[in-house]
């Protein structure tokens, strides 16, 4: 057993005159190769991240908030702004970000008139998208009027307006049927949270289409799998379109020397074991930077595009970019695609999964009748007027209220909640800030030791957090969570903000239990 403490951290071309007309992509050949490991992918991913969220933690360091008792979440704002990614052993759901501007500041260069002509200019660029077996369930219904519903599910880059509103927009100007857009990202969320999420915020509307990304901040295989079955399993019909960003350092150490990253490479293979179509937001953007069109990241140069200023998260020009690949890929797919002869088939679920263990019975649970409270606990509902019942904190980003609805919250050591289940996975999400404790956890009787819910870089303000407990063996297990008297090192940190005495608390906010396998009765 580990305790695995995960916390968090798009159309067409923009300027007409660096783009050529628009030519169709080959198939991908099937690659035999085996999953390249979890481990791989972790730490690569987790090294990519440090530089970023170092200076990051630099660029916060410097915006106090005013009052003790209102955190500001503003920061958190991902509709105005963007969020920093991390693949790292710790990942928060919604991290502070600094940069108020996701609009691209290129100079001499008009996106909006380009906004929505997404299809003719392309393309030069190899393997942006493999359609391998399409959308063509979706393509089918939208020629024929009926109404088609888009979810999109990732991380940040999702979540703030961008590629998403962009491709949603292509469908309703390119076909005659209602769309509707379902829009479950939360930032700098990985993989696995995204499949305990799944059923109940997407799998609940009956999508016609799933776009999957999860690029920027990673996953394993079991958990991309898990994805994939749990929308299969619900409807056979449903397509899917894995979506992959690209951080700017992706060039170098990968894009450049004809590689893929480690996300990407190893959910290429799902996507050939299931015949899933892929697109890549980076390949038309390092090419146009190899033609000396476009700046990958930091400040802009004149008639050329910006395409992030923060190495991670596309400015609207890059959005653009990457919502002008999907576009791309679907008029592909419309060129083989016989609207007159086709009919609605379902998706094929192979015998045996590609991963040993994919994460088919994740899910989530606010149910706190199944739970064991002792102590003092308070229930902070989210009322009508967008305020957390008996939180104490000002909450003004949108991107947390949409995200936690209810928080049971404890202010005293020595409380505890106590959870049984069966399966092989546990964790929690809960909102975290300076006030945040540690955690001390036992396992079916045996102490853990302890579990620190602050985080020492970006615990200033309110964050979604997530934390998992894995690798159990599978079985029932008893699982509890004391809030520890002990208060952990925040001395980083509050040393730069002297006067927030929230450094001082020790505090935990649980919003949800997520579990793979079962949540059982606690009591």
């Amino acid at each position: 057993m580990k305790i695995k403490m995960l916390k968090n951290v798009m159309a067409c071309l923009v300027a007409a005159a660096m783009l050529v007309s628009f030519a169709a992509c080959g198939e991908k050949p099937k690659d035999n190769e085996s999953l390249v490991s979890s481990d791989i992918v972790s730490t690569e991913a987790s090294s990519e991240a440090k530089e970023e969220s170092s200076s990051k933690a630099e660029t916060s360091s410097k915006a106090e908030t005013s009052s003790n008792n209102e955190i500001s979440s503003k920061a958190d704002e991902v509709e105005t702004s963007s969020e920093s990614t991390s693949t790292s052993s710790r990942t928060s759901v919604v991290r502070p970000n600094n940069n108020t501007n996701n609009t691209s500041s290129e100079s001499d260069v008009d996106n909006s008139k380009y906004r929505l002509d997404y299809t003719f200019r392309n393309s030069k660029y190899k393997d942006e998208y493999y359609n391998r077996g399409g959308i063509y369930n979706t393509l089918y219904k939208l020629h024929k009027g009926e109404e088609v519903t888009l979810a999109y599910i990732g991380g940040s880059i999702t979540q703030m307006k961008g590629w998403r509103n962009f491709t949603t927009e292509y469908f309703e100007n390119n076909y005659s049927g209602k769309i509707n857009e379902i829009e479950i990202a939360v930032a700098g969320t990985n993989a696995d949270l995204g499949v305990c999420r799944i059923d109940d915020e997407v799998l609940a509307y009956d999508p016609d289409l799933v776009f999957v990304e999860y690029a920027s901040n990673g996953g394993d295989a079991k958990h991309v799998e898990g994805i994939v079955l749990k929308i299969w399993e619900n409807d056979p019909t449903t397509d899917i379109c894995f979506i992959y960003t690209s951080a700017t350092n992706y060039y170098a150490t990968h894009y450049a020397q004809g590689k893929l990253p480690p996300f990407p490479e190893m959910s290429e293979k799902i996507a050939d074991y299931y015949d899933i179509p892929s697109v890549f937001f980076g390949k038309q953007a390092f090419d146009m930077y190899e033609a000396g069109e476009l700046v990958l990241d930091g400040a802009a140069e004149p008639r050329k595009i910006l395409y992030t200023s923060d190495k991670t998260h596309p400015t609207e020009a890059g959005h653009l970019l990457g919502a002008g690949a999907v576009a791309r890929s679907v008029v592909n797919m419309e060129k083989n695609f016989d609207k007159d002869s086709y009919s609605i088939k379902n998706h094929a679920v192979k015998s045996a999964t590609y991963d040993k263990s994919p994460w088919v019975n994740a899910s989530q649970s606010t149910d706190w009748s199944k739970m064991k409270f002792s102590g003092e606990w308070v229930t902070c509902p989210l009322d009508a007027n967008g305020i957390y019942t008996d939180f104490g904190y000002a909450v003004t980003s949108n991107a947390i209220k949409k995200t936690i609805k209810e928080l049971k919250g404890t202010r005293t050591p020595g409380s505890s909640v106590t959870v049984k289940f069966r399966g092989t996975e546990i964790g929690f999400v809960e909102l975290g800030s300076s006030f945040s404790g540690q955690l001390k956890v036992t396992v079916d009787g045996v102490d853990k030791g302890v579990l620190e819910i602050y985080d020492k870089v970006y615990d200033k303000e309110l964050r979604v957090e997530y934390f998992f407990i894995d690798s159990l063996p599978y079985g029932e297990h008893t699982v509890t969570f004391t809030l520890d008297s002990a208060m952990p090192d925040k001395s980083a940190l509050q040393s730069k903000y002297p006067n927030d005495k929230n450094f001082e608390k020790t505090e935990f906010y649980l919003n949800r239990i997520l579990v793979n396998g079962e949540l059982l009765d606690a009591h």
